[in-house]
């Protein structure tokens, strides 16, 4: 008897070992994407009216919590613990869409550790892995995942989400999550997303990530300059949402004007960064690429996920 307590002891302690990676994992990219220069975004020294940095901060400290194994076997769940926990702290949005990028993510890991598949595995082949389980996660949403999405989303009072014909936030949800997902791909990028099994993040917004942190010294700037190759590829759905489709398209049109220059790898690339910033918040209603730094908050969660604690010492020299 004693000795199948301590056998469930040492299984309780690996899962909490486990659990504390993805939440520091989830933790840690949320700080240093708001801590990035980005943009039209929040970050140190650039707030709104409604938004400020710290609101961030603490906002990704109270949802980590809910980056466990346990809860992220039911993603709904998840994502509903991750904003409740979030607005027990603060009013204003600050990470729905954060929070529906990573939690299939997250999913996915703890679905691979539980099945020992992440065990003396090559780093570079961890991705081929999670692709595979993230359609997996996605294929088995059901109803009650949608339902406790739909709760989050409306807790969250993201704006601009207009009344729709099917599956509308604000009624009754009678399909999964995903073929919620489905009806709105074409007009949010999140959506699209977990319809098209994570191929903007995982095959365009991670590999920029990732050579972008070969080739610059600070975090920070391997950020900035991946933000601005994805927004100049693809226009963002929270500005096309807010502002229509021609401010959506003037903006990753000015991205890639500066990418085309360099982006932060030249001093005129810098330059036009900073203008591009005064730019967006110049407006009479701010323009914020909210949606682009969402994806590369997941890009980073991704990379933490696969490099470890020891990827991490590496961004602190």
């Amino acid at each position: 008897m004693d000795l199948e307590r301590e056998i469930m002891d040492l299984e309780r302690r690996i899962m909490d070992l486990k659990d504390s990676k993805i939440s520091h994992a989830f933790e840690i990219a949320c700080l240093i994407e708001v801590s990035s220069p980005k943009p039209g975004n929040i970050y140190p020294g650039r707030s709104f009216s409604d938004l400020h940095y710290r609101d961030f901060l603490i906002s990704a400290a109270a949802a980590s919590d809910a980056f466990n194994c346990s809860d992220l076997k039911n993603p709904g769940r998840g994502i509903l613990k991750a904003v409740e926990n979030t607005h027990l702290y603060v009013d204003s949005n600050t990470n729905l869409g954060i929070i529906l990028l990573c939690v299939p993510v997250a999913a996915a890991f703890c679905q691979l550790g539980e099945n020992n598949k992440l065990d003396n595995i090559k780093k570079n082949d961890i991705i081929l892995l999670l692709k595979e389980e993230i359609k997996s996660v996605l294929n088995s949403l059901t109803k009650a995942d949608a339902e406790a999405a739909y709760q989050a989303i409306n807790l969250s009072r993201a704006g601009n989400l207009s009344k729709v014909k099917e599956a509308d936030i604000r009624e009754e949800v009678n399909i999964t999550l995903l073929e919620a997902m489905r009806l709105a791909e074409k007009r949010d990028k999140i959506a699209a997303e977990y319809a098209g099994g994570f191929a903007l993040t995982l095959d365009f917004t991670y590999p920029r990530l990732k050579n972008n942190l070969l080739y610059f010294d600070d975090i920070e700037s391997a950020v900035v300059q991946t933000y601005l190759e994805v927004l100049s590829r693809y226009r963002d759905s929270l500005i096309f949402r807010k502002h229509g489709s021609k401010t959506a398209d003037l903006v990753s049109q000015k991205a890639l004007k500066i990418i085309d220059r360099g982006g932060l790898k030249t001093k005129t690339g810098q330059k036009m960064t900073e203008e591009f910033d005064g730019f967006l918040r110049s407006r009479e209603e701010k323009v914020n690429p909210g949606t682009t730094a969402d994806l590369i908050t997941a890009a980073l969660f991704l990379s933490i996920l696969i490099g470890g604690p020891k990827f991490v010492k590496s961004w602190t020299r």
